[in-house]
């Protein structure tokens, strides 16, 4: 099991940004139980909403890769919510996160799972906060 972030997902779309790691987390997501917190389908939606605005999607590319997305075996966690207010905050706080990052921190550690980022500074609260980081690059 692992918990995904958007930043990782995103990757996938934007071919400059699609490291090795990205690939073979890719492929991983299909022998492994995948997490999100809530906050993961609407990262994606307003990325994908961001980067058509600014050319770096063709409004004809966005079906395909939300294809891609919801035919994923990604298990969103709805409870992200409920910690919003305390683990969330705290964790935000403790770690100069934004609180939608500290969600994936939040569920990696209430999880005991691995966090699959790209995020420089999520990867360095992850670390700090004791959670492994599935990607290493």
């Amino acid at each position: 099991m692992f918990v995904l972030d958007a930043s990782l997902t995103l990757a996938w779309a934007f071919n400059e940004e699609e490291t090795e790691s990205a690939k073979a987390a890719l492929a991983q997501v299909l022998d492994h139980v995948v997490m999100a917190p809530s906050v993961w389908p609407l990262e994606i939606a307003n990325a994908v909403v961001v980067a058509t605005r600014h050319g770096r999607f063709v409004e004809s590319e966005v079906p395909d890769f939300i294809a891609m997305i919801s035919g994923l075996d990604v298990e969103v966690d709805e409870r992200a919510h409920l910690a919003a207010f305390d683990d969330i905050l705290r964790l935000a706080q403790e770690h100069g996160l934004s609180s939608y990052d500290a969600a994936y921190l939040e569920l990696a550690l209430r999880l005991d799972a691995p966090l699959a980022t790209l995020d420089a500074g999520l990867a360095r609260a992850a670390r700090g906060a004791g959670v492994e980081l599935f990607l290493r690059d």
